[in-house]
């Protein structure tokens, strides 16, 4: 079957399973009275009940036909947005009960990192320290090291990619357990609930994911305006791999607009972390998404923590995860990753700006930002900056900065005006978007706290990242502007671009075409966990 037939057939099934008198085929004639007009039954229509064009991934991420990640192959690609909601959009058109399944253990997933990001790097006479010194700088915090991973994938695009994995995930899993109720609710005759009702899919939604799944409640409420749909979704899932029980909410409250929506999606799972700051590796997953959409327009913030303890609620009473509830203040604080993921992008070419940014610690004074704009271009074109910016406590999603060794010997704490750069292109034969061309990175540093290192002491660090020291010379370690000996020192400098004196990387940065995006707000209330 062609695309186009198959297109054709799923836009059929759209609109009849989400009516309520479904789509019969029967043109026979009417048992009403003769001469009588009936008021025909309304439908509903699919964006009325759920926010059918929403994805949190990143914008460089691509996927094979076949659905797997993009590594190398040379097969036909497709968007991961496009690709998470024709997945959503594939249950909720769902006309089996065998055809209403989502997956739990998505809820579990998290985040990587990129090889060529932030690589743990052994060093010996440190410049900033008291020689003779030797040591290795910790994993994560030498930003952007290479200009691509071994793939050829822009590392900007690789490590954002990467950072995501978790929140994609996770927000997917719980977009499709709720697009799962309305299959549910459309196998077994009982959708939509009327107005100002309730339907208890509770004993229905079992056989979704059994034997793994236990549902405790499953109800999907339309208000008594007939425009806010809320979900509610509490069951456990039994990890078959390791017979581990997590107890997992999701709340959605959507609201229908004839040209758009707007809603708040919450969900809360138990889970395990190990070697971060909580005092156990029991932690509970808290995430958060906040979304308004018109036309092709989207606008969405997601926030994903991870607090201490099983049953921790790191949400507020407004439904969103809230970063100033962290630990030792509060002993169920988040203590592990925080992220916050904001854009405005249009769905159909994913054109837009967008911020990551993400803390590894609740004591860390900065977090570390991906500011991203996307063309309207075919194929994809963008452009991608690093730095340092404000914690996630602070709604601010601009890069300020850069630390060139956040972790290194005698760090000073003092934020250098620069940023990293990669202007990239997607490459549509190998579905990876890799640096334009090659002048198109701007990330080259030394580990230092200035930068830059002129070769006039001992220094080594392992730039090869072949983890010895002893192959290590001026032309490798050395680092200045100009460049006499070495390699140019090349990070992206602040300008004063408002001509007040003052030169910033947020003004630099916007400058460029990539502005801080905003995220939307939604004031449904909630009724899901919430911390104290």
């Amino acid at each position: 079957m062609r695309r186009t037939e198959k297109a054709l057939l799923f836009l059929l099934s759209i609109t009849c399973a989400l009516a309520i008198n479904g789509c019969s085929g029967d043109s026979g004639s009417s048992t009403g009275s003769v001469g009588v007009e009936e008021t025909p039954a309304p439908t509903v229509e699919v964006s009325d009940a759920f926010p059918t064009t929403l994805a949190v991934v990143s914008p460089f991420e691509q996927t094979q036909s076949s659905g797997a990640s993009v590594k190398s192959s040379a097969k036909a690609f497709t968007s991961g947005y496009t690709s998470i909601t024709s997945e959503i959009s594939s249950i909720l058109s769902g006309t089996s009960i065998a055809s209403c399944t989502f997956d739990p253990q998505s809820f579990l997933a998290k985040p990587s990192r990129a090889e060529c990001y932030g690589p743990t790097m052994d060093y010996e006479d440190h410049p900033d320290g008291t020689i003779p010194n030797t040591g290795q700088l910790p994993s994560g915090d030498m930003g952007i090291w290479k200009e691509t991973e071994s793939t050829g994938e822009a590392c900007a695009a690789a490590e954002l990619n990467s950072q995501m994995e978790g929140v994609s995930f996770q927000t997917m899993a719980a977009m499709t357990s709720v697009a799962s109720m309305v299959c549910t609710a459309n196998v077994n005759g009982s959708w939509p609930p009327a107005t100002g009702t309730s339907i208890d899919l509770t004993t229905l939604a079992t056989p979704i994911s059994a034997p793994n799944v236990v549902f405790n409640t499953a109800t999907i409420t339309l208000d008594s305006t007939g425009s806010v749909w809320v979900y509610d979704l509490d069951f456990v899932y039994t990890d078959p791999s390791t017979a581990t029980p997590h107890d997992i909410t999701v709340q959605l409250s959507h609201a229908a607009a004839s040209t758009g929506g707007s809603g708040r999606l919450t969900y809360v799972a138990d889970d395990s972390f190990t070697g971060g700051n909580c005092p156990s590796a029991d932690v509970t997953l808290n995430g958060s998404l906040v979304y308004g959409t018109t036309g092709t327009d989207v606008d969405l913030q997601s926030r994903l923590g991870y607090y201490c303890g099983h049953g921790s609620a790191g949400v507020g009473s407004n439904g969103l995860v809230d970063p100033s509830y962290k630990y030792p203040t509060y002993a169920r604080g988040w203590g592990n990753n925080f992220s916050i993921f904001t854009a405005n992008f249009d769905s159909t070419t994913l054109a837009g700006q967008y911020s990551y940014r993400w803390q590894a610690g609740p004591n860390d004074s900065n977090s570390r930002v991906f500011n991203i704009g996307v063309n309207a271009t075919t194929p994809l074109t963008g452009e991608a900056w690093f730095g340092f910016g404000e914690p996630v406590t602070v709604s601010d999603e601009c890069i300020d900065g850069f630390f060139c060794s956040w972790a290194g010997p005698g760090f000073t704490h003092t934020m250098s005006n620069y940023a990293q750069r990669q202007n990239v292109t997607l490459n549509t034969t190998t579905g990876l978007v890799e640096p334009t061309n090659s002048a198109a990175s701007d990330i080259t540093y030394a580990p230092t706290n200035a930068c830059t290192y002129d070769g006039t002491g001992t220094f080594k660090y392992d730039r090869d990242l072949d983890r010895t020291l002893t192959n290590e010379t001026a032309a490798t370690n050395v680092v200045t502007d100009p460049a006499t000996t070495g390699l140019l020192f090349d990070l992206y400098a602040a300008q004063d671009v408002n001509g007040d004196g003052t030169a910033t990387m947020c003004e630099t940065i916007a400058n460029r075409g990539i502005s801080a995006p905003t995220a939307p707000t939604y004031s449904g209330s909630y009724t899901g966990p919430a911390h104290p």
